[in-house]
């Protein structure tokens, strides 16, 4: 209490630069275990795997592009640019160690936090709540410890959820035009400029107009009943630059990529009838995941079909009833701040939710969809905290457990044998879990146990082409003993019949073809692997060497030429290069431009600049051509 009365007697700057470290040593406290984390899940195919990201002075071109019919993960999302400028500066200077790119949402969920901590201030002085100032730390504690927020935060790919979120709260708070201590000039422009910065990290951004509605609404009850109609037509001349930019959003996303929703899950959503009859249920589960943190995983095996028909009445009956118990006009309620601030929070939890509610996407279920709706219950925790504060030592219990669960998950997401592990505890039946706990034996060459899973998904759904696939790759291994490439000839053809457009049993087949010496074979198949999915570097790179093989050097050099536009360091870094390239130097070097050169072997001196081997072939290069290295 001391403390308290001191930190109390301090400016208003002064106060919040205190709470502002309290909460950096906290964040640091709970996340500090889970920086060096390996990538897991989408990590690998947007950063580990992302040839886009690789080269800054190619980015502009690699950052904003029209969805293809193929689209494929292993490339920048068009839809979220900024976070890839920020992946591609990481990269830049870091290259694929996780550690740069955990700390950047570390510090952004920290900031985060501070943020909430200040529009909670701002609430309770404004709506002139009966509450002490420290309560404004409550939200921020919730919106920083909650376990199911600490999951998005220690995964990398995460950062669209952590970005945009960061900006929103940014935006919101200027919107309120805050006195001092910090004061902000041109609030407006401000906000909506950060909402813009808000949508190119996530298209969710879009809803942050229905935030200011669901703010001044709230705000507007707390206003004399006379002045009810001037202040909204003021209020709605500030929303108007806000809407203008979401419509505007909305028309260009239209435009230029051709539809609204997951784009890149396309032909893989469910059904818009199906999905919306488990919302309720998934709403409703999200709340009780965000206090109760169990049954928490990376990945959720939920659909439609798990659910009856009268589940779905029952979770309808339920969240109904919840928003009325909620919105109703209790007597007393009516002259309560703080009921007011719990119809707030309230508000922000289902807005945040609304576009992942109402349009269908690959997956019913996502952790980190709730990510900035932790602030809307945060403010209802904090309601609850003032009314019975006499429990206080229950709240820090809490706090304590919610740190502890943090810090165990970190632990999880240390292997992704653990990841995939804590998923199948949760759900046993999870085909992707099942798959990815394979991938991930197959990786610390763990044969029989990733064998055992893959086999037992070839019986369970045998037409599922990606299971075949997988299975096919465990038995091409040559690190497998029980190796047998007519085994996984057979799976890949079956997969074919199954997809007869999927490129990655395309380029397996063809993969397989090639060792086994039956290069017309392969040549077809990475051709067809190239008209389905034309940017595969390595299918672009070993049909070139089969052109080589059979004497057709300028077919060669295009198909390597279009390896190196696509990922300039590739060659270099799989070591199948000698100088350039082993393979590039089976061809004439003067038919392969200096550009190309150029730009693999400056390529491969940002990930090795110590690389005397590479260094000296450069300057070879060079002198031979009677050009300045770059």
């Amino acid at each position: 209490m001391g403390l308290y009365k001191k930190w109390s007697t301090q400016s208003e700057l002064d106060r919040i630069k205190w709470v502002a470290l309290i909460l950096f040593v906290i964040t640091l406290g709970v996340t500090a275990t889970s920086l060096s984390n390996p990538f897991v899940l989408d990590d690998l195919s947007k950063i580990v795997g992302n040839p886009d990201i690789r080269i800054l002075s190619d980015l502009p071109q690699k950052l904003i592009y029209p969805y293809e019919t193929t689209q494929i993960l292993e490339r920048n999302d068009p839809s979220r640019p900024l976070v890839f400028i920020i992946y591609a500066l990481i990269y830049h200077f870091f290259k694929t160690s996780p550690i740069p790119y955990h700390l950047v949402s570390v510090l952004l969920h920290f900031s985060g936090g501070v943020l909430i901590y200040l529009i909670t201030r701002h609430l309770i002085k404004s709506w002139k709540l009966k509450m002490e100032e420290a309560f404004a730390v409550v939200p921020a504690l919730f919106f920083i410890l909650t376990p199911i927020n600490l999951g998005t935060v220690i995964y990398a790919y995460g950062l669209s959820d952590v970005l945009s979120s960061c900006l929103m709260l940014a935006a919101l708070y200027a919107y309120f035009r805050p006195e001092a201590p910090i004061r902000l000039p041109y609030p407006i422009p401000i906000a909506c400029l950060l909402m813009i910065l808000a949508l190119a990290s996530k298209q969710s951004a879009v809803v942050f107009p229905a935030l200011l509605v669901a703010y001044d609404f709230i705000d507007m009850r707390q206003q004399p009943p006379g002045g009810l109609k001037s202040s909204l037509l003021a209020r709605a001349k500030n929303w108007a630059p806000f809407f203008a930019v979401s419509i505007g959003y909305i028309l260009l996303r239209q435009a230029y990529f051709g539809a609204l929703g997951d784009l890149e899950g396309r032909g893989n959503t469910h059904s818009l009838g199906d999905y919306l009859g488990v919302q309720p249920l998934m709403i409703l589960n999200y709340v009780w995941l965000s206090f109760i943190p169990k049954g928490l995983t990376v990945d959720h095996y939920i659909f439609p079909g798990l659910y009856s028909s009268l589940q779905k009445a029952v979770g309808l009956a339920a969240f109904v009833c919840l928003n009325g118990l909620i919105f109703w006009p209790w007597p007393k309620a009516k002259s309560s701040g703080l009921w007011h601030l719990v119809q707030f929070g309230w508000l922000i939890f289902l807005i945040v939710l609304l576009p992942v509610s109402l349009g269908p996407t690959v997956d019913c279920f996502v952790e980190r969809r709730v990510y900035l709706g932790a602030f809307g219950l945060g403010l209802v925790c904090m309601s609850f905290v003032r009314v019975a504060f006499q429990y206080w030592y229950l709240f820090l219990l809490q706090a304590l457990v919610y740190g502890a669960v943090g810090i165990h998950r970190n632990w999880v997401f240390s292997d992704p044998k653990r990841v995939w592990i804590e998923s199948l505890e949760t759900y046993p039946l999870s085909i992707r879990a099942r798959s990815n706990l394979a991938s991930a034996f197959i990786e610390t060459k763990q044969y029989d146990p990733a064998r055992g899973l893959l086999e037992g998904l070839a019986i369970d759904v045998p037409k599922d082409p990606y299971v075949l696939v997988n299975l096919a790759g465990l038995y091409s291994n040559d690190l497998y003993p029980n190796k047998d490439l007519q085994r996984a000839e057979a799976l890949l053809k079956k997969a074919l019949e199954v997809k007869p457009d999927l490129f990655l049993a395309h380029y397996s087949l063809a993969r397989l073809y090639q060792v086994s010496g039956r290069l017309e074979d392969a040549q077809e198949h990475y051709r067809r692997t190239l008209e389905i999915f034309p940017n595969h570097v390595l299918a672009h790179n070993n049909l070139g060497v089969l052109y080589q093989r059979t004497g057709q050097k300028e077919k060669a050099r295009l198909e390597f030429e279009a390896a190196l536009r696509i990922d300039p360091g590739n060659l270099l870094a799989s070591g199948n290069l000698r100088g350039l390239s082993q393979e590039v130097h089976l061809i004439p070097l003067d038919q392969v431009s200096s550009e190309v050169i150029i730009r693999a072997y400056q390529e491969g001196l940002r990930k090795e600049p110590n690389n005397k081997k590479i260094q000296d072939e450069y300057l070879k290069f060079c002198r031979s051509r009677k050009i300045k290295c770059p």
